[in-house]
């Protein structure tokens, strides 16, 4: 399928704000942006065309924090 599903945990003691992903560099922008209260889970469905193989993935907030790690598909 084309849906990016993303499970994210929030495990920090602030309410955090996802704005941007970027995608091995090429970025989307999330909105509205989810609120993300402290020690829950927050899943992010995004509609994009991957290729098999590795990608990049980035999630920055609203306040420019950057959260980086790896996929395979």
């Amino acid at each position: 399928t084309n849906m990016l599903t993303m499970y994210i945990y929030n495990y920090g003691d602030t309410v955090i704000e996802i704005d941007t992903m970027y995608v091995d560099g090429i970025k989307y922008l999330i909105s509205p942006s989810p609120r993300i209260l402290v020690d829950k889970i927050y899943i992010l469905n995004y509609t994009i065309t991957l290729t098999s193989g590795k990608h990049t993935i980035r999630l920055v907030t609203i306040d420019g924090v950057t959260y980086d790690f790896e996929m395979e598909i």
